[in-house]
């Protein structure tokens, strides 16, 4: 079983799927680069259920990022 993670800022989840964990810190660092303090990375015992969706979309449409 793989081990998948999400990312809680202030008690805000900030992920839309789990990640792997170079994924889910390197948001946590985007994070705290902004000057979060309080930013954890939790693990998770199941993959997403929209994780391919997800995939398939930053496949399929890789101009797509996250807005700043």
């Amino acid at each position: 079983m793989n081990n998948f993670y999400t990312v809680w800022v202030g008690g805000a989840e900030v992920t839309d799927f789990y990640a792997s964990l170079d994924t889910a810190t390197a948001i946590k660092n985007e994070y705290e680069s902004k000057g979060y303090n309080d930013v954890i990375i939790e693990k998770v015992n199941k993959p997403s259920p929209n994780a391919e969706h997800w995939a398939r979309l930053r496949r399929d449409y890789p101009a797509i990022e996250r807005a700043e």
